[in-house]
């Protein structure tokens, strides 16, 4: 065991106000201290700046976040207008417009029509086989052997882009030519509207003139809420 006393903190503190010119006689001391701070405010620096490198991407997706969900309200309020707009309609050519022009108007589509089927208890059916005059470029009637071709068995809402889209001038009439992608949302009618089980009777058809505007994968939830409705506005001005 050594019998070298031990130094406590406090016998340097006494022993260096005794001497205060040591440091200065040994500034190799001082150096050897300062290059130690430094390397500690050199790895403090580091780490601020990580922490603001990371606040700063937090705020830029919270700012995303925000702006997305401002775009969704936004979109959300368009459609509820667009259906409380429907739903006062007075007749079939108010409601056509209304759907047609109020969403190429508000959600930039560059056309927007309405095909229904004239079989047996649709609504087209009840247009006969002439549609007014004033409609004849928005509002559509096909057989239904043409509806069944474009949804198939089990309808949903179909995207078709550039050469998909086949017989589009059943469609969007004159100006099927322009369209380069576009979403056919299924009309259905059933309980309690009509007797029976629900069945087709039409679509609301979205035309973009280019291949980017509807593509597969698009949300078409708030479409399909819009659709249902529209289908019970059309039973309404054609009952």
């Amino acid at each position: 065991m050594s019998n070298t006393p031990s130094i406590q903190e406090a016998d340097v503190r006494v022993w260096l106000e005794a001497n205060p010119d040591f440091l200065s006689r040994h500034p190799d001391l001082l150096a050897a201290r300062g290059e130690a701070s430094a390397k500690v405010h050199q790895l403090g620096d580091a780490r601020l700046a990580s922490m603001e490198k990371e606040l700063s991407g937090c705020r830029k997706h919270l700012d995303h976040l925000l702006e997305q969900i401002r775009r969704n309200e936004e979109i959300y309020n368009n459609f509820h207008h667009l259906e409380m707009r429907m739903i006062t309609a007075p007749d079939l050519g108010e409601l056509v417009n209304t759907v047609c022009h109020d969403m190429e108007r508000i959600f930039a589509i560059h056309r927007v029509t309405l095909a229904l089927s004239n079989g047996m208890d649709s609504p087209g059916a009840l247009l006969g086989s002439q549609v007014p005059e004033a409609l004849a470029q928005r509002l559509f009637l096909l057989d239904q052997e043409t509806v069944k071709q474009a949804f198939g068995e089990s309808p949903k809402v179909l995207i078709r882009v550039g050469q998909e889209g086949a017989n589009r001038e059943r469609f969007f009439g004159a100006v099927a030519g322009d369209i380069r992608s576009e979403a056919l949302v299924p009309l259905f009618a059933g309980p309690p509207v009509f007797s029976g089980p629900l069945r087709m009777i039409g679509s609301l058809n979205l035309g973009g003139s280019v291949p980017s505007r509807f593509l597969p994968g698009y949300s078409t939830d708030l479409l399909e809420n819009l659709a249902e409705i529209l289908a019970l506005c059309l039973h309404n001005v054609l009952k």
